[in-house]
């Protein structure tokens, strides 16, 4: 069967696998060349939290003051990165960055199978998908070293389990998935749980889905996103990232 697909799918494939050498590439560039065109300042807050966490300084940017000013999954994958390269200060932003080009192909090819079940012209499906990965604002938000890519990743990959489920596959294990892939979107961009809100509010009120299927969704998301929320408000005093209510705060305070 996946020989079949690539065979049906080569010239795609290639058009693809040429795309994101470049892209990869480009992550690899000189950082003083990343800088002025991709990297961003809060990408910054990652790198150097992450090789505190990995220094046994805990989650602090200057060694000391305990922060949760960012997105959990991405801080992981950046602390498990600068874990095998504590001592090196450029290798670990490259890398981040191919691992970013990485989920940016994932969230290209789901959205390649999304398109796919909408729309029956393969010509039509290749131009739409080639549209999105050449995309100069998402090649752009790939490479700003923040949760970005891998948000984008884990959003497309939920609504296509979500479709599956749509289209008859509404098995329990689905539900899951779909929950725990939910779950993970929340820990990768908090703000992706409205999206996680609006499929249950969905399985809630369609009902040919039974308790058992909308109880494995929910309760898969709160048992994985639940830690992080905890976290938060026993040792922050809320809930959300200190982050999230500083950029409301500084928000007000330009408008008035």
């Amino acid at each position: 069967m996946f020989a079949a697909f690539l065979r049906e799918n080569k010239i795609f494939l290639g058009l693809l696998l040429l795309i994101f050498s470049v892209y990869l590439w480009l992550a690899w560039q000189p950082i003083e060349s990343l800088l002025p065109s991709f990297l961003v300042d809060d990408a910054f807050y990652y790198f150097k939290v992450a090789s505190n966490l990995t220094k046994g300084l805990g989650p602090t940017f200057d060694g000391e003051h305990l922060t949760n000013g960012y997105h959990p999954l991405w801080m992981g994958i950046a602390a498990a990165v600068y874990y095998f390269f504590p001592d090196d200060k450029i290798l670990p932003v490259h890398l981040i960055l191919s691992l970013a080009i990485l989920f940016f192909a994932g969230t290209a090819l789901l959205s390649w199978r999304i398109i796919a079940r909408l729309v029956s012209d393969k010509a039509t499906r290749i131009v739409l998908a080639l549209a999105y990965v050449l995309n100069p604002w998402n090649i752009s938000n790939t490479l700003n070293g923040l949760e970005t890519s891998l948000a984008l990743f884990l959003l497309a990959l939920l609504f296509w389990l979500f479709l599956r489920i749509l289209n008859g596959q509404d098995k329990i294990f689905n539900f899951l998935l779909l929950g725990a892939v939910g779950g993970l979107a929340v820990l990768a961009r908090l703000d992706y749980g409205l999206f996680v809100a609006a499929i249950f509010i969905f399985f809630l009120f369609k009902k040919k889905y039974s308790w058992l299927s909308l109880a494995a969704f929910s309760l898969t998301v709160f048992f994985l996103a639940a830690p992080w929320f905890l976290y938060n408000y026993f040792y922050f005093g809320s809930l959300i990232p200190a982050s999230g209510l500083s950029y409301t705060l500084i928000n007000h305070r330009l408008w008035f």
